[in-house]
């Protein structure tokens, strides 16, 4: 019995120290997972909070052994940690803002920035890195040396086919692709190529299996044509050395770009039947509009693209002492002679939205710029500087600069450089063709100071310091912040996620700091968009506005849902948009997670438009829905259109042509009882030839008027900076020209016919 009691003593024993060797070790390892070393201090004795989450792959599948890395916003250590079996982490880290960054083998990293500590369900989907292989055939063999390209999550990739006709691509991020096989005069295209996007039907019903990537894929070659023509000057002058862009109108990504010859002509071989984009450029001038471009079935087409010769802007910028200030950035802003922006920098060429076609050949003749987004630019790489330097964006050492190829127009020069602060010259109207010489002067100013603060009374690091369309500062560990160079009164904004921004009007040679606080965007709206049947709708686009914070977006999943956090208070206007069901408006929606929109099926309308006399297609016609002062363009092929997902009701719809009077007519939808519906049908617009007004306009000193706007019925335009305009369309009979200064107008009534062109002269008095 004594033996008995002594080996269970010992077996007792024996475990109890067994528990504190595991106790021992899991402590150990949960203090090295969480970021502290063994034999420091507690998290709540080192003052620390978790920074916890899962990883997971675009399927929610848990991702073991990823690299989670952190590191604050603004200095410190850098933690890391790997996730487990249940792709879980968890890192002991300050509070504050931090830039989480996670790699895994065979997947894209990803970074967020600005996570707040303590954070305790954080979760980040990481994209796989899979491999596209396939081959190429035509006529049942394999085709050697086919040209291969992609587009999509990643850019352009190319390659060729090898002698077995087979083709790869690695380390691709998951998602949908385009892809282009071409081969002399033959070639294949595929707009959606999905790459590790869940189960495929070719590999059965249930199968998902992403590690695949796309399978092997087969690319038949097809026979295909030729699109040919000229990128010529107004006048119809050659254009050397220019470039014109043709890509597929399902894939603008992926697009083939030619070199235009001595003689301006440009050649794009193996183009498949089928609807395109095309546009031309050329230094010095401003480009022509991307057009639609409908290639019929082995038959090549002509298209002549002219683009007008641009205006040029030089100048010098000086500081307050005349010297010359050398490597200043140089940007253009205004508005084109027709009141279009214009936004002009080394990060993209000009715009404004005013593009047009004219008879001339098979597709008639393109004029107008492309349009661009205003420029923000933060400080520019070196490459970028390069480029900005090359094309006269920077100043050179003697503070001159000059731009080529923009848009006529009343412009101005903004001057940016990190010695001085932000300068501009008075707005000069630059005529086509034309140069035109400023002179801007940059001042040192002062410099402002503040402090970020929470509505709690803690300092902010992280904070972006916004103002004039630029980031000016970022506030510290401490919240605190310096903004150089002020040397006018600007309105500065605090941003951070997470927080409603906070603004407030700043003063060059204020003695206080800059106090700005921020209140945390507690906000939140989520919910389920379904149809109206009740059915969930994956994909739809919800957009968000709200006071304060600026618009948001998101997309439902696959059961419909959607959340949008860091919000204000409300309430909110919400748009929800899907391509299968007509557009949703809601006002005043409360801010919760039990929102419920219901999409309708919505209407249709299908037709032809055509010219009134010959029933042919008009070159350069164009078909637009009008939703109040916004345009939607319809495809046309071979004249005919089609539209649907549209709200039931009435629709109007605006047909034009160069050369032809625009023809805009109400149409009433009805509602339609399945998604993408056409429920209005055979509708037929037919466009009239009219007239076109030249003319010239002069102020009462008889000297031309440039930018003066010229109105006709519901046809206006601006003079050019020779005082010349022309108005085209002009229905025939008596017509009315009226130019107005502001102060005086004068007008003039002319009698036209179909086809003719008449002439008038317009002076003020």
């Amino acid at each position: 019995m004594r033996i008995v009691k002594r080996w269970q003593a010992a077996v007792l024993a024996g475990a109890v120290a067994l528990a504190l060797v595991l106790g021992v070790a899991l402590k150990r390892r949960h203090r090295s997972v969480a970021g502290v070393t063994d034999g420091g201090p507690s998290l709540s004795d080192a003052g620390l909070e978790r920074l916890a989450g899962r990883i997971v792959d675009r399927l929610g599948r848990p991702l073991g052994g990823a690299q989670v890395t952190a590191r604050p916003e603004v200095g410190g250590a850098i933690l890391s940690a790997s996730t487990g079996e249940d792709g879980r982490f968890v890192l002991a880290a300050q509070p504050g803002e931090w830039r989480v960054r996670v790699e895994a083998a065979g997947f894209q990293t990803e970074e967020l920035r600005h996570v707040t500590v303590p954070e305790d369900g954080l979760e980040l989907a990481l994209a796989r890195q899979l491999a596209l292989e396939g081959l190429v055939r035509a006529h049942g063999r394999p085709v050697a040396g086919a040209d291969v390209q992609i587009a999509g999550p990643s850019p352009t990739r190319a390659t060729r086919s090898g002698p077995d006709g087979a083709f790869s691509f690695r380390d691709l991020p998951e998602g949908n692709y385009a892809l282009r096989a071409t081969h002399e005069h033959e070639a294949a295209f595929l707009d959606a190529v999905a790459v590790g996007l869940g189960p495929r039907p070719q590999d059965g019903v249930g199968r998902d299996d992403p590690d695949a990537g796309a399978g092997v894929l087969t690319v038949e070659l097809q026979a295909a044509t030729q699109v040919q023509g000229r990128l010529l000057e107004r006048s119809g002058r050659a254009i050397a050395g220019g470039e014109v862009t043709l890509s597929e109108a399902t894939a603008a990504l992926l697009e083939r770009k030619v070199p235009t010859a001595s003689d301006g002509s440009f050649r794009f071989e193996a183009v498949l039947p089928g609807s395109y984009a095309i546009a031309g450029r050329a230094a010095g001038y401003f480009g022509s509009e991307s057009h639609d471009l409908e290639v019929p079935s082995l038959k090549w087409v002509t298209v002549d693209l002219r683009l007008e010769r641009g205006a040029v802007v030089e100048g010098v910028v000086v500081d307050e002492q005349g010297k010359p200030v050398t490597g200043a950035q140089i940007e253009i802003a205004g508005e084109g002679l027709d009141g279009a922006p214009v936004a002009v920098s080394a990060a993209g060429q000009a715009g404004e939205s005013s593009a047009r076609l004219e008879p001339a050949g098979e597709l008639g003749i393109l004029r107008g710029p492309i349009p661009f987004p205003p420029q923000v630019a933060a400080a520019p790489s070196r490459d970028a500087r390069a480029a900005g330097e090359a094309q006269g964006f920077v100043t050179d050492g003697k503070g001159a600069f000059r731009l080529i190829g923009l848009p006529a127009g009343k412009l101005v020069v903004a001057v940016s450089h990190p010695d001085y602060a932000r300068g501009a010259s008075v707005p000069a109207v630059v005529g086509q063709g034309a140069t035109t010489s400023v002179r801007v002067v940059l001042a040192h100013g002062e410099t402002v100071r503040g402090r970020v603060l929470s509505d709690r009374g803690d300092p902010l690091a992280g904070a972006e310091l916004f103002a004039d369309g630029r980031t000016l500062a970022v506030s510290d560990a401490r919240g605190e912040f310096e903004v150089a160079h002020v040397a006018h009164g600007l309105t500065l904004t605090a941003r951070l996620p997470g927080y409603l921004p906070s603004t407030r009007p700043v003063q060059p040679g204020a003695r206080e700091a800059v106090e700005l606080t921020l209140q945390r965007a507690e906000g939140r709206l989520g919910g389920v968009v379904v149809d109206d049947r009740g059915t969930a709708v994956a994909g739809a686009k919800i957009e968000l506005h709200a006071a304060v914070v600026p618009p948001r977006q998101a997309a439902t999943d696959r059961a419909g849902h959607f959340q949008l956090d860091a919000l204000g208070p409300g309430p909110y206007r919400v748009k929800v948009t899907s391509p299968d069901f007509a557009p949703l408006l809601v006002e005043d929606v409360a801010p919760g997670d039990d929102a419920r929109f219901a999409l309708l099926t919505g209407g249709g309308l299908a037709g032809e438009v055509r010219d009134a006399r010959t029933g042919a297609l008009p070159d350069g016609a164009r078909v637009e829905l009008i939703d109040g002062s916004a345009t939607r363009p319809l495809p046309l092929k071979r004249g005919h259109f089609e539209a649907t997902g549209l709200p039931a009701g009435k629709q109007t719809l605006s047909a034009s042509a160069p050369g032809y009077v625009t023809v805009t007519r109400e149409v009433e939808v009805p509602a339609g009882d399945h998604p993408r519906e056409v429920t209005v049908r055979d509708l037929t617009i037919d466009l009239d030839r009219g007239g076109a007004i030249l003319g010239h306009a002069r102020g009462a000193d008889g000297d031309p008027l440039a930018g003066a706007p010229i109105t006709c019925g519901a046809l206006h335009t601006r003079t050019d900076a020779r005082g010349d305009f022309r108005l085209d369309g002009v229905p025939p009979g008596s017509a009315t020209v009226r130019l107005d200064s502001g102060t005086h107008h004068v007008s003039e009534t002319v009698e036209l016919r179909a086809g003719d062109d008449s002439r008038v002269e317009l002076r003020l008095r």
